[in-house]
């Protein structure tokens, strides 16, 4: 058996994204890439930042927990719920 800490507490092990059942993560309201080609969620009206002590990225569309279950990333390709953010004069 192994002493050494980061073995004994699986701390070496990689973590691995919240996923659902369908395999995609939790935080998109569709499946990633089945929106527009070359659109990401940081072009989506619906991408919305909560801040804490750091930014939690999360999609209005989807029920938002406290955990990363549901946190989205904005270099992701869009989903099909995928919105144009409006324009800013």
């Amino acid at each position: 058996m192994s002493t050494d800490p980061a073995s004994l507490f699986g701390w070496d092990q990689p973590m691995k994204p919240s996923k659902s059942k369908r395999g995609q993560p939790n935080g998109n309201a569709a499946p990633i890439g089945s929106g527009p080609a070359g659109e990401t969620c940081r072009s989506c009206v619906h991408a919305r930042c909560r801040e804490f002590a750091k930014r939690y990225w999360k999609c209005d569309l989807v029920k938002a927990t406290g955990g990363p279950g549901t946190d989205i990333r904005l270099k992701w390709a869009a989903c099909s719920r995928w919105e144009a953010k409006p324009e800013t004069p």
